[in-house]
């Protein structure tokens, strides 16, 4: 009997295991990243592409203003969003080893949103990283295997 007890929670063992690993491969926080950035372009379209002109600059201090004309800013179109997609390598403290990390991060200028993904590999494990700025409200998750917060703070 004591064996097919042993059999029987091995089973379990592996269905939870099998479970975890199916929930972390779909990439809940991404999707949640990707939800976020579709809506941001929704919240954030221009009617019109307006071009930088030198009105736009009257504010700035002159060597700013100067090294915008330098750089040919002057008569351009202006900037409502960007995204970047950066790799390297991150640390988790003085004491940890560097971990590959890839981050996308996707910012609206109409109402100033920033949304940043993170996903690294520590040690073999997953870590799913969303902070999110919208309506000056700023929030931050981190999960391991994508399941397990261990970070949701907010303000």
């Amino acid at each position: 009997m004591g064996i097919s007890i042993l059999k029987y929670m091995a089973l379990i063992l592996g269905l939870l295991l099998v479970t975890l690993v199916v929930v972390s491969s779909l990439n809940l926080t991404k999707q949640k990243y990707n939800r976020m950035v579709k809506e941001g372009l929704k919240r954030n379209n221009v009617d019109e592409i307006q071009l930088f002109q030198e009105e736009d600059m009257k504010h700035l201090p002159y060597p700013v203003q100067q090294y915008l004309r330098y750089v040919g800013v002057v008569g351009r179109e202006k900037v409502y969003q960007y995204s970047l997609n950066i790799t390297g390598e991150f640390k988790m403290s003085e004491d940890h080893e560097f971990a590959p990390v890839t981050i996308k991060q996707t910012s609206f200028q109409k109402d100033l949103t920033r949304l940043f993904y993170m996903n690294l590999s520590m040690k073999g494990l997953k870590i799913a990283g969303l902070h999110h700025l919208v309506d000056g409200k700023a929030f931050m998750e981190v999960k391991i295997l994508d399941v397990f917060k261990v970070v949701d703070e907010s303000g």
